[in-house]
């Protein structure tokens, strides 16, 4: 859970603690938001959470992807595989 007194910090206060603040990052389950002129600019994780991350994004996009062919697939009686065509949209009246 991120904690708004330590895990929000100025990139003024972050310079000279860069360090510090990263391996803090790496050691855990933290979360660091940057802000500039008040404003949240960057958020800074682990590598390993952002490896999981776009493991867990690769995973969706996989599952969504395999969503859509099989929609497109059906099978006939007796398991012969039969690719749907897709239905034609209906064209628009121009006035």
């Amino acid at each position: 859970m991120l904690n708004i007194v330590e895990d929000i910090i100025g990139i003024e206060e972050l310079r000279p603690t860069l360090g510090t603040v990263v391996d803090s990052v790496s050691d855990g389950d933290r979360v660091v938001v940057i802000t500039h002129r008040g404003k949240a600019k960057a958020a800074l994780i682990s590598a390993h959470e952002y490896q999981r991350l776009l493991q867990q994004a690769d995973a969706y996009q996989h599952e969504i992807a395999n969503q859509a062919e099989t929609k497109r697939i059906a099978l006939k009686e007796g398991g012969e595989v039969v690719v749907m065509k897709q239905a034609a949209r209906p064209k628009r009246k121009t006035a």
